[in-house]
């Protein structure tokens, strides 16, 4: 995965795929956190920038950027839930003999 913030795109397998602004958003902040676990109340105050907004509207982002960007949404490789925590962009995966990077931010 590619993403670009000059441009607002995100790449996978060389394709250009089409992100709503909070799905962006939400993205490019993960990945400029790196492997850390986000909170919920970290996403909303940063993301959202308001507090009112349920964690199910933050759970729905986060599964239709799954179908999106995940081969398999059902078992994603890089955007994870951390079970009573929140969520991260895990950056690395684990291949037969080496580590893989998943994504690479772009910084213009």
């Amino acid at each position: 995965m590619i993403i670009n913030p000059k441009y607002r795109e995100v790449y996978v397998d060389n394709r250009l795929i089409e992100l709503t602004a909070k799905e962006y958003d939400l993205l490019y902040y993960m990945a400029i956190n790196g492997d850390q676990v986000l909170t919920m109340d970290q996403i909303i105050s940063e993301v959202w920038k308001y507090s009112y907004i349920y964690e199910g509207a933050v759970r729905s982002v986060i599964m239709r950027m799954r179908k999106k960007l995940e081969p398999n949404p059902e078992k994603p490789l890089f955007l994870l839930t951390v079970h009573g925590v929140g969520y991260k962009l895990c950056s690395y995966k684990n291949g037969s003999d080496d580590i893989k990077r998943i994504y690479e931010t772009i910084i213009s």
